[in-house]
């Protein structure tokens, strides 16, 4: 839940079940999913956007894939754990467990970098940083103590002070250590998110 899928309840008051949502540009790691981590909740088969079928997306080039679970009660629990309603917003926000480190495995920590972690190649460090914009700075501090089990140390990044949101940027001294962990099991479609 900590990468860019989401756990769709569309109104505080409803009364359906929720359903897993995911949008990524490419097709094979998303693909994967369906077939591996997803394939017991039933999914829909792969939506391209832009459609190639619609006429009014002829002759434009495919940006993103996405795919979507049935409505089931497993995925209402795991909504309530996720997400939180804000009145002001009249919608629900995602926010961090805070049991998150009772679960978290080493494959939480491989499909969070696909989704939304990227290698920083610009500048002397020369690292792994990890979109986080969507948690307060509470939620990324608890991040850290998760990434932390793994002897992974960093440090937050002020992405936008204004709204105050920030990424965590693995420690340079813990690149080899999220290298040598997760390069075995990382798809090599992925290695450059390791800088590899």
């Amino acid at each position: 839940m900590l990468g860019d899928g989401s756990i769709q309840l569309k109104k505080k008051s409803e009364k359906a079940n929720a359903r897993y949502i995911i949008t990524m540009k490419t097709s094979e790691y998303i693909t994967t999913l369906t077939q591996t981590v997803f394939h017991p909740f039933r999914c829909s088969n792969l939506n391209p956007y832009p459609n190639p079928n619609l006429p009014q997306h002829k002759d434009k080039e495919i940006q993103q894939y996405s795919f979507c679970s049935t409505n089931l009660p497993f995925f209402t629990i795991l909504h309530s754990l996720w997400y939180k309603w804000d009145p002001s917003l009249e919608k629900y926000t995602k926010v961090i467990p805070k049991n998150i480190e009772s679960f978290f495995t080493l494959e939480s920590l491989l499909h969070w970098i696909i989704q939304d972690g990227y290698f920083d190649g610009h500048g002397r460090t020369k690292t792994v940083l990890i979109c986080t914009e969507s948690f307060t700075k509470k939620e990324c501090f608890l991040l850290q103590q998760v990434l932390l089990n793994f002897q992974l140390k960093s440090r937050l990044k002020i992405r936008d002070k204004q709204r105050e949101t920030y990424r965590i940027r693995i420690s340079k001294t813990s690149i080899n250590q999220l290298q040598s962990i997760l390069l075995p099991i990382i798809p090599d479609e992925f290695h450059y998110k390791l800088g590899k």
